[in-house]
């Protein structure tokens, strides 16, 4: 049950997906930004699923996650490209069979392609770069995609998934706004190719400050959490029922909302000892969390404890320069793991409330309740 309702949630977010649909098809640029693990890029990647199979665009997806050089940009750029020119039909049938078992379909697609990429074919095949491919910039997956473009009457949506990436590596050799200068300088010239990009909130200004390279175009998205609401219909479409106030003390956090229904189903019926029950099979993902956080930045796991205990980022470390925090803060929540507080616009909380309990040190807190307070400290 547990996967169908997930699979029903999804279904559910009908007014997000239009709203993503009618930015990639209407703007030349369009960013979708939310915190983390709200369903920015299962939504994106739906509606270009669906824009494919209508025949309504072709949307190069390309993914910032994992791309460790430049050479892997490209590489995965252009084989991006190479799926959306072909489709992804054809696409999977070259990776996984022999020619002699191939379609007439993709016969046709490969014939196509070929005319298209000329020498670059076979390289565009896999994701992984050429032994000694040293590219010094993006023109050729920019070139490709520009190509598409023009041979196409609907829009090409080149689509940038986890814009942020680069930014969580100290020295990271791909710098995110130079490579979308780099696409808007192509970009401009040609009308029918559209932009997209998908960052988490505080990642925007990479594409859309005074000093970035869609300044002022297009229009910005903000996609939030599945409501009590969302998840009631998910519910009534898969044939059982969710209490709102399970959604609520999860804080629509989806992952803990989910674990914490498969708890039910294994007999535990009240919510919070469902959340405890949750939030006691996390102790090493806690552990882990802490980890992450110090390899974000050095005072990382400081201010992360500190936030899961209420006390805000500056608090208990007197030492530390506010810029410093403050630098510790921004990656956090770039990475994922912290996002503000909804009641309070300048306090700050943990994305997953399991973590923030067992982070908490204050035990009459959990004694009392199975989650710590929003931390409320300005910043």
């Amino acid at each position: 049950m547990i996967d169908r309702l997930a699979e029903a949630l999804t279904a559910v977010r009908r007014t997000e997906a239009e709203r993503i649909t009618a930015g990639m098809l209407e703007e030349g640029f369009v960013g979708i930004a939310g915190e983390a693990l709200v369903g920015k890029t299962l939504l994106t990647r739906r509606v270009a699923a669906w824009l494919t199979h209508q025949e309504m665009a072709r949307v190069v997806e390309v993914d910032m996650v994992g791309v460790y050089s430049l050479p892997k940009l490209v590489a995965r750029w252009r084989h991006a490209v190479f799926r959306a020119a072909v489709g992804h039909v054809a696409a999977s049938e070259v990776a996984a069979l022999d020619r002699d078992f191939w379609s007439s379909t993709t016969e046709r697609a490969m014939l196509t392609a070929r005319e298209m990429f000329g020498d670059e074919l076979e390289p565009a095949l896999t994701e992984q770069p050429r032994k000694g491919e040293r590219p010094r910039d993006l023109a050729g997956p920019i070139e490709l995609t520009t190509r598409l473009a023009r041979n196409q009457g609907n829009p090409c949506v080149l689509v940038l998934d986890h814009l942020q990436a680069p930014l969580l590596t100290h020295r990271h050799p791909i710098n995110p706004r130079d490579v979308l200068w780099q696409i808007r300088a192509a970009a401009q010239h040609i009308p029918n190719l559209h932009v997209a990009v998908v960052c988490q909130l505080g990642a925007e200004d990479l594409a859309a400050d005074s000093k970035a390279a869609f300044y002022g175009d297009g229009t910005w998205l903000k996609i939030a959490a599945p409501t009590p609401a969302h998840w009631s219909q998910a519910a009534l479409d898969v044939g059982t029922v969710i209490d709102p106030a399970w959604v609520t003390l999860a804080r629509e956090h989806v992952p803990t909302v989910l674990a914490m229904l498969h708890a039910r189903e294994a007999g535990i019926q009240d919510l919070r000892e469902a959340f405890r029950t949750v939030a006691n099979s996390q102790h090493e993902h806690a552990a882990r969390c802490l980890l992450h956080a110090s390899s974000l930045h050095r005072l990382g796991a400081h201010v992360l404890t500190s936030i899961a205990n209420g006390d805000g980022p500056y608090a208990g470390a007197p030492e530390a320069r506010s810029d410093d925090i403050a630098a510790a803060v921004g990656q956090l929540r770039l990475a994922g793991m912290i996002r503000r507080a909804p009641d309070d616009d300048r306090g700050w909380i943990l994305v997953d409330p399991t973590i923030q309990w067992l982070l908490a040190d204050a035990m009459n807190v959990r004694a009392e309740e199975p989650l710590p307070t929003f931390s409320r400290v300005a910043v």
